[in-house]
């Protein structure tokens, strides 16, 4: 259990230390941090608190004694009984079980996580994602029961999203990303984790359906993710399984599950996405590429639709550029999707500047950005005179996590160029691309190893399979097993005659070959990590005499949510393309000092273009 001022304690006795083993620690906890901000920095989580009896008092483990803390999955998945007395949710385990390596493993042998035994810290300095499993908690007296005696599969690389919802009657839950322990479900050796059926009353467990893992081969045509589960409302035998589908497009699609007189649970072919014939309005949101989300409700008889609710009504005033669906080849002969954001005053034959983002598409939703709302800024750019393409990215790459994905991932973005360009519409000296977070790497592989010359380029809180990440992650502990994915990419471990790959294919030892000026971005307040992984590119730019900038953002986190740090990220995007793509700058004179630095990075790319020709 998470004990937050032992966390405070622990820093500051750190702090305070003469000396500190760094065996014991990892990269962010030998870093001085103030106790207060490492504290909300690294443990923004909750205690269980519960009102019976219009008393409101926080839930206390019936043998520890100690509150019950409730990391990230325990979040995720809290749900009340309909009475009010029980909650289920995901709890981290002090000790990993030495079985639980062996029963449980990832999808691939090659993935990042997996299950290692072990004591874990729950009051670590540096602490966030741990190993958990699913148990039901009595709020009147905190005694613990174990639901699926096994771990979630999310932490053993399994593309899972933890959730739970009760019954209607109280004695039944549903469950998502669990794996079922031997002897308490119908298999006695789990192969993948379930979505599961558990009877409160006697622990018996069904799986309805497996999670779905990573493949060597990429993903097949029904291939999804599981994100919600529910029942279906006011009934105890129908259970809702919500289902995205990466191949097709973002496509999301319930399936329903009916119990059975003898315990079991089957299809529901017959109704497939019907909810329940009970209920006669049914709540749906529609959206389009072009039109914003609004949430609608359907009168089921007469078919009669009505918008209730539109979150965005401001939008009706602005004019956004339009957006399409593009389709192209790549010269293995993928078929790649991507979405095509136009400038509102976009004129046919007009060849425009163009900025690729690269972290996947959904085909049938409203996304101002393009993906997610850190560094992309895809309506934005439009409004400036920028086309911007939103890339599906590794969706439509097989062999994830190997040098050939990679390659793949390359030869998609100069595919889609020569695609636009041989359509008229695109500037082919005038080429953006922007990374985020995983496909950082992507973007630093790109400028190192295509054929094709962007223009302008950024990177924002994310990977780059560099040596010095790899150490960084090594010995970091909440993050160790980061340096397996890298070895992924590259094909080998950077020692002995591995090392040779990494010269080869880890970016950061071929930032000679970067002929773009790079915008660096960091989102970090106490983390070490989150500056320091980005640090590579730019110091090694730097020291090349290349142009590259590095931006800190001192709040914030992975996925921005507060407006002003969206708008200082998005905004830097928007700024950093118009000033190589169309050499334009933003009036503002709050920016002065900022594109004074960058008509000195100018300078040096002009120095190096001229360099290069006089070669």
């Amino acid at each position: 259990m998470l004990d937050q001022e032992a966390v405070r304690k622990k820093i500051m006795a750190q702090n305070q230390a003469v000396s500190v083993v760094a065996a014991e620690s990892d990269l962010n906890s030998l870093f001085m941090v103030a106790p207060e901000e490492a504290v909300n920095e690294f443990h923004d989580r909750s205690e269980l608190w519960a009102v019976m009896n219009s008393r409101r008092f926080r839930v206390e483990d019936s043998e520890t004694g100690r509150p019950f803390s409730l990391f990230r999955a325990g979040q995720e998945a809290l749900a009340i009984s309909p009475d009010g007395r029980i909650a289920v949710t995901a709890l981290a385990v002090d000790v990993i079980p030495a079985q639980w390596e062996k029963l449980y493993p990832p999808p691939l042998q090659s993935s990042s996580q997996q299950i290692k035994a072990g004591n874990q810290d729950l009051n670590a300095i540096d602490g966030t994602m741990y190993v958990s499993e699913y148990v039901s908690i009595d709020l009147s007296n905190g005694k613990v029961n174990r639901l699926s005696r096994g771990p979630l599969g999310s932490k053993a690389g399994w593309n899972s999203t933890p959730g739970a919802a009760w019954s209607a009657d109280g004695q039944l839950v549903v469950l998502s990303d669990a794996f079922l322990s031997s002897g308490t479900g119908s298999e006695d050796r789990p192969t993948a984790p379930c979505v599961a059926v558990i009877e409160i009353a006697t622990g018996r467990s069904t799986c309805l359906e497996r999670v779905l893992g990573d493949t060597e081969n990429g993903y097949t045509a029904d291939w999804h993710v599981v994100y919600n589960v529910r029942f279906a409302y006011g009934n105890n035998r129908r259970v809702i399984v919500d289902r995205y589908y990466l191949t097709s497009g973002g496509l999301r699609r319930a399936v329903i599950y009916i119990g059975m007189p003898d315990g079991s649970w089957t299809i529901d072919a017959a109704t497939n996405q019907e909810i329940t014939s009970t209920v006669p309005i049914e709540l749906s949101i529609r959206q389009t590429l072009n039109d914003p989300p609004v949430l609608i409700a359907t009168d089921k008889k007469t078919k009669t639709t009505r918008v209730i609710w539109d979150p965005n009504p401001q939008l009706k005033s602005i004019t956004l550029g339009e957006v399409s669906v593009l389709r192209w080849k790549d010269k293995a002969g993928r078929e790649q999707i991507g979405g095509l954001y136009k400038p509102p005053d976009y004129v046919q034959g007009r060849r425009y500047p163009l900025v690729m983002q690269t972290h996947g598409f959904t085909e049938n939703e409203f996304n101002a950005s393009g993906a997610f709302p850190t560094a992309s800024a895809a309506q934005e750019m439009a409004a400036v005179g920028i086309l911007v393409l939103q890339v599906r990215g590794s969706e439509g790459c097989s062999s994830a996590g190997t040098p050939q994905s990679t390659e793949c991932n390359v030869d998609d973005f100069e595919a889609a160029v020569r695609k636009l360009v041989s359509d008229g519409m695109v500037d082919p000296d005038r080429v953006g691309i922007i990374g985020f977070s995983r496909t950082c790497y992507h973007v630093l592989a790109a400028l190192t190893t295509s054929s094709l010359h962007y223009k302008a380029a950024s990177i924002t809180d994310g990977i780059d399979a560099g040596y010095f990440q790899y150490i960084l992650y090594s010995g970091a502990e909440i993050n160790s097993q980061v340096n397996h994915e890298f070895e992924g990419f590259v094909g080998a471990a950077p020692f002995g005659e591995g090392l040779q790959q990494w010269l080869k294919r880890s970016p950061g030892f071929n930032l000679d070959k970067v002929r773009t000026p790079l915008q660096v971005v960091a989102i970090g307040k106490s983390s070490a990590l989150s500056i320091l992984t980005m640090w590579e590119p730019y110091a090694g730019l730097r020291a090349l005499n290349k142009p590259v900038d590095l931006i800190v953002l001192r709040e914030g986190q992975h996925e921005l949510t507060n407006p002003a740090e969206r708008l200082v990220s998005q905004g830097g995007t928007v700024d950093w393309f118009r000033f190589w793509l169309k050499s334009e700058e933003d009036p503002d004179p709050a920016k002065a000092r900022q594109y004074a630095r960058w008509r000195e990075l100018r300078k040096l790319q002009d120095a190096q273009a001229g360099g290069q020709k006089a070669n």
